[in-house]
């Protein structure tokens, strides 16, 4: 449970400016869910392509340099992350990929 605690109290706030909305609010199906450990993210990918159509022909023998933020959003401490980018036609056939392994990546 939320920090380790068996017993854990949430509260919702409402504002409503009478006017606008009304006097009326609704909560409906909330769920606490917990992370498991190897939940990662992947935040602030960059793809610095120069043109958004390049023909397929011309991108297979291309360089591309594409970067991420990983973040591991709860759980340990993690050791060789993998991330692939891979670029695929619109009939999935594979053009580009590309593998980089993140050393470490802490909590």
């Amino acid at each position: 449970m939320a920090a380790g605690e068996s017993e854990v109290l949430i509260q919702f706030y409402y504002f409503d400016d009478h006017y606008l909305h009304g006097t009326f609010w609704a909560v409906d199906d909330v769920e606490l869910l917990s992370l498991p450990d190897n939940y990662l993210v992947i935040q602030d990918a960059v793809n610095p392509l120069l043109n958004c159509s390049t023909p397929p022909y011309q991108m297979t023998g291309d360089t591309f340099h594409f970067s991420c933020t990983v973040l591991n959003a709860e759980g340990i401490d993690r050791q060789g992350i993998q991330v692939t980018v891979s670029i695929k036609s619109r009939n999935e056939e594979l053009l580009y990929q590309d593998v980089k392994i993140v050393d470490f990546l802490s909590r």
